[in-house]
């Protein structure tokens, strides 16, 4: 539960960078396995990651409460660019495909199901890799899913570190390289111009991710 939490917090962060206009979040999820549930193959032909039937729970949802809810998550993403370096940081674009069911195998309720496509931006060497998107949406229990709309994701425990490898498919590898193949766990968000639960119980949810955060840096310190 410790990592789950701390997971969310991650993406309640990217949530704050992503371009907000009047877009407020629908949905925020976190992995509940201990370990690495996404991977990635990175080679000649660029790179891809993926997941399928990852257990996740939901800790907000703008249309169900209480909270959590237990979900799964199937994802798959392509670049559609090569990875470029712009201020030290590795920079690719991905496009690819998500959803969230109540049940394994696509079955159940669609939480929440759509596209995404936009960048991946990490560093040489790191452990995470942020995906900032603009998306489609779908959705049998939040209605209202208007302009803009975002899907970010936190790409945590990155193993081996990230690192660049060549690839040669034009134009998607254009630049000649791509990110090497990694293993990762994963958590997110999304966000659209919808209704949202009180703003205190998300302010109170932020406060205590915070906090454990915080704690977990000085137990590594200590």
């Amino acid at each position: 539960m410790r990592k789950l939490l701390l997971s969310a917090a991650a993406a309640l962060s990217f949530a704050a960078l992503a371009p907000a206009a009047n877009a407020a979040p629908i949905l925020i999820f976190g992995q509940t396995s201990g370990s690495n549930t996404i991977t990635g193959t990175g080679g000649l032909g660029g790179t891809s990651f993926s997941g399928t039937d990852i257990a996740i729970s939901i800790s907000q949802i703008a249309a169900a409460n209480p909270t959590p809810i237990a979900a799964f998550l199937d994802i798959t993403a392509s670049n559609i660019t090569g990875a470029t370096t712009v201020l030290g940081a590795i920079v690719q674009h991905f496009s690819g495909t998500f959803s969230i069911n109540s049940l394994a195998n696509n079955t159940g309720t669609n939480f929440l199901s759509g596209t995404f496509t936009d960048a991946a931006i990490t560093a040489s060497g790191a452990s995470g890799i942020a995906v900032f998107a603009d998306a489609t949406f779908t959705s049998s229990v939040t209605t209202t899913l208007g302009l803009p709309r975002n899907f970010n994701l936190a790409l945590t425990n990155v193993l081996p570190v990230v690192s660049t490898t060549a690839c040669t498919t034009v134009p998607a590898c254009s630049s000649g390289q791509t990110i090497s193949s990694f293993t990762a766990a994963i958590a997110g968000d999304a966000s659209a111009n919808a209704a949202v639960p009180e703003p205190m119980s998300i302010a109170l949810l932020g406060a205590g991710l915070l906090g454990l955060g915080v704690a977990r840096r000085r137990k590594h310190a200590a």
